[in-house]
């Protein structure tokens, strides 16, 4: 199983300096991979979580680079690791334009972009990009299908529900043949059944919606259901790539109640450990989420890669 990390391009202390730094740390230590989110707003009061619950956002959404910029920039100072996004608001943005973008940015870092896509859920968020929730479901596996199309040989056409691309030269295309590897992030049934019909991978998070806080309960269920429906669509179990996102919570004493692979660095190593004899393919953690201190962060970091060894980690 591999091991990434995410990139603290958000919350209070993010700064250009602090990502630089963490991505040429993370690749000196033999991380597999740096990952990035995308928040566009934070709304300030609660947010409809689900038809029954609201939440307030975590504060360190009030300030969130964007996340193809940030990866491009950290493209420019390192040689090795994987880039990805986890995840992508994909019906924010026109599938040309998104095309454009992920295959200039796998341009820049000689095919190393991992590409998660979700469709966005926060209603606030699609009033500000101006798109109607009413594409969410049938439009957003449309969109992968544009989307893929654009990274096609040329002349690129697409015509759909939703989607229209004129017959067009589009350029330039992926590094990666057919493009970057699309994970899909789903939490509800049907979404994760539709990332086992058309996705190269599922990147759950365990979030138990009728809570709206992960457990490692419902992680075990959406990955379940995932490669259910990656074999109920007759694909290969090889396509079941399963990617983690742990949005942890740090702590200094062992114990503490917390989300998957929360705690001390002792109780987050047990949880990858639990996550590769699950088969996982790779788990990235990151401490951003609930505004972790950037020294804290590097310290983790580097505990995680003394207590791991070898084995979790490129040589």
């Amino acid at each position: 199983m591999r091991v990434g990390i995410g990139v603290p391009h958000y919350g209070p202390d993010s700064s250009a300096a602090t990502i630089g730094r963490f991505g040429t740390e993370a690749e000196d230590l033999g991380y597999a991979s740096l990952w990035v989110l995308e928040r566009t707003l934070r709304p300030r009061g609660a947010v409809k979580t689900s038809a029954t619950t609201s939440a307030v956002l975590p504060a360190s959404f009030s300030r969130v680079f964007a996340p193809i910029e940030t990866l491009a920039y950290i493209a420019a100072i390192t040689k090795r690791i994987s880039l990805g996004t986890s995840v992508l608001d994909a019906l924010l943005h026109p599938p040309a334009s998104l095309a454009r973008r992920v295959a200039t940015l796998d341009n820049l870092c000689s095919g190393r972009v991992l590409l998660g896509l979700g469709q966005g859920w926060m209603p606030e968020e699609y009033v500000a990009a101006g798109v109607p929730p009413a594409r969410r479901g049938a439009g957003f596996e449309e969109y992968i299908e544009a989307l893929r199309a654009c990274w096609a040989p040329d002349p690129v056409s697409f015509d759909g529900r939703f989607f229209v691309i004129p017959e067009s030269d589009l350029g330039p295309k992926p590094i990666q043949p057919g493009g970057p590897p699309i994970y899909i992030g789903a939490m509800a049934g049907p979404a994760i059944d539709r990332a086992g019909r058309i996705a190269d991978g599922f990147n759950p998070d365990g979030l138990d919606l009728d809570h709206f806080v992960p457990t490692w309960e419902a992680l075990r269920a959406q990955i379940d259901r995932y490669q259910s429906a990656v074999l109920a669509a007759g694909r290969p179990t090889g396509d079941a790539r399963v990617l983690v996102r742990a949005n942890v919570h740090l702590a200094d004493v062992d114990g503490v109640e917390g989300s998957p692979l929360s705690g001390t660095p002792r109780e987050i190593c047990d949880g990858i450990h639990r996550l590769a004899d699950w088969g996982v393919d790779e788990a990235f953690i990151d401490m951003s989420m609930h505004s972790a201190p950037i020294a804290t962060q590097l310290r983790v970091m580097h505990d995680l890669r003394s207590r791991l060894g070898d084995s979790f980690f490129a040589t």
